[in-house]
């Protein structure tokens, strides 16, 4: 959450929620104050769909960065720090900038 606001207007962030019900994962967004939208169980088949090639449904979690054209530009599996999750974000940017 820290990592999505402090790159809100360069990247957009999606919640893929595949292991709790809606009610339970929206009541987590809520609770912990997720500031971007989320995939819940009741659309997963079609997200999972959508990554299939990226995004194995027994690696939970799965991180996947998607740059402006649609393709994956990193991924990690497993949890992933701020730290992390910025050092995968920031070449991403800088090349959608012309920064590179």
């Amino acid at each position: 959450m820290e990592v999505a606001k402090e790159f809100a207007g360069d990247v957009t962030f999606v919640g893929i929620n595949v292991r709790d019900n809606d009610a339970a994962a929206r009541a987590f967004e809520r609770e912990h104050g997720v500031p971007y939208d989320s995939i819940t169980s009741g659309d997963s088949a079609e997200a999972m769909g959508a990554f299939h090639s990226s995004l194995a449904a027994a690696a939970v979690p799965t991180t996947l960065v998607v740059d402006r054209e649609g393709r994956v530009a990193a991924r990690a599996i497993g949890p992933v720090t701020a730290t992390t999750l910025r050092n995968l974000l920031e070449p991403v940017v800088a090349e959608s900038q012309g920064t590179e």
